[in-house]
């Protein structure tokens, strides 16, 4: 997703690992009307290039739907399932991929979202086209700067709030967010990029699929069987201001759990609607940081919960 320089970026003209692995497609391989320039990363669960629109022209990003666990690339590039028994969780994570990326697909120009532009599939699997963006992370920023001014802070916030309403109220989580995964563009607008919910059901239906979920990002849902939903994305959202106000994350989410004295007050709590937990999660995250109490009651507006004092 992260494009500093395009002149700079490597051309892979053939997979480093052989072929039956999870080697990458290889720079001038062809995806529908797509064409393979580069690897940008490569994880667990997929893969993301760069790539280019042969029809239109222009330089987009698109994720492929490899989880190494269940599926290798056969030597006509197509992805297939490990081993016999691996074939109905290789199908089940592909169809909640396509399903994400239908649902991202239909969002048009959310603020804090990436833009999805098309989905495809084929070699036997699935592909999310999305835009490219040029910038950097906020983890490269928190690393190079440590803290964020609050002026830089709110900045940031108000457009991944308003985000996730939009995704949520479409029925898609995030399911990872962090700053790694959150790109701040060359006119220092935030975005979410790599969305993490399929992997998220597929970690909880077996566990051949390595969980990646960062200590102090993830919610205790993500650390016990308890369900997620559009709360984690809050609670992963106020870690990551939490990290911006105080250059480091927050203490693990299940140890936290045992001696957090706000936990007990918001327990009182459990049907505030979401903008209610957003401003929770959000003065909780702030007075945390300060060292000052939760105030009683709750900030009944947006305004008033990202208000200090």
């Amino acid at each position: 997703m992260v494009d500093d320089d395009k002149a700079t970026v490597p051309r892979r003209d053939a997979p480093d690992e052989p072929v039956g692995s999870a080697a990458p497609l290889a720079g001038g391989s062809l995806v529908g009307k797509y064409e393979i320039v580069a690897v940008l990363g490569q994880g667990t669960f997929g893969i993301t290039y760069y790539a280019r629109d042969t029809e239109l022209g222009r330089d987009v990003a698109i994720k492929e739907y490899l989880p190494t666990a269940f599926a290798v690339r056969a030597a006509d590039l197509m992805v297939v399932p490990r081993s016999t028994p691996a074939t109905e969780d290789f199908r089940w994570g592909r169809q909640r991929f396509l399903d994400e990326a239908k649902a991202l697909a239909q969002l048009e120009e959310v603020p804090g979202i990436v833009t999805v532009l098309d989905f495809l599939v084929a070699n036997g699997t699935v592909y999310m086209v999305m835009a490219l963006v040029g910038g950097e992370t906020l983890e490269a920023r928190l690393r190079r700067d440590r803290t964020l001014p609050p002026a830089d802070i709110e900045a940031l916030l108000h457009p991944l709030l308003d985000g996730l309403e939009r995704l949520h109220n479409a029925g898609v989580q995030h399911g990872d967010i962090k700053p790694a995964n959150i790109l701040i563009d060359r006119s220092g607008r935030p975005m979410l990029i790599d969305f993490g919910a399929a992997r998220t059901a597929l970690q909880g239906r077996t566990q051949a699929l390595t969980a990646v979920d960062t200590p102090g990002d993830a919610a205790f849902e993500q650390a016990t069987s308890a369900s997620p939903g559009p709360w984690t994305d809050i609670h992963a959202l106020g870690a990551t201001l939490y990290h911006c106000i105080t250059g480091s994350q927050p203490p693990d989410a299940i140890e936290r759990a045992k001696t957090d004295p706000i936990v007990g007050g918001l327990t009182s709590c459990p049907i505030l609607p979401l903008w209610g937990r957003v401003e929770v999660g959000v003065v909780k995250g702030r007075r945390l940081a300060w060292g000052t109490p939760l105030p009683n009651p709750p900030p009944q507006s947006k305004d008033s919960a990202l208000r200090p004092g």
